[in-house]
């Protein structure tokens, strides 16, 4: 056990700057570029068994990290945004609440317009 977890320090010592470029390059942030990094270097170590046995692990490392990235994108492409509460109560609660989308901003002849010419029940007043 002692010399694989030697092995993988050598190999991320010569390999993690060029994963990180390769990374960059892809994702062009840096922040997130070393986040997904870390994690595919930390899968690597995990399996390094295995992954010492590729024929290119750095290829191994920079494909396990853009793939994170690819997994992350499409999570948070099925995230629904939450509006701010704030901005909910900031809404005109009278004519928002009776549907009305008519606000006094209009004329009133627009905003009788959009009435109907009876009661609600569509009668006539009088």
């Amino acid at each position: 056990m002692g010399t694989q977890r030697l092995d993988f320090a050598e190999f991320y010592r010569k390999s993690r700057d060029e994963c990180l470029r390769t990374v960059l390059v892809s994702v062009g942030d840096r922040d997130m570029a070393q986040d997904l990094v870390d994690e595919a270097f930390t899968r690597a170590c995990a399996s390094w068994r295995t992954v010492s046995k590729h024929p290119a692990p750095a290829a191994w490392v920079v494909r396990t990290a853009l793939n994170a990235n690819i997994s992350r994108w499409r999570r948070r492409r099925r995230e629904v945004p939450v509006p701010d509460p704030g901005s909910v109560a900031d809404l005109p609660t009278a004519e928002w609440a009776a549907g009305s989308r008519a606000g006094p901003s209009q004329p009133p002849a627009q905003r009788s317009a959009r009435r109907p010419a009876g009661g609600l029940d569509g009668r006539q007043e009088g």
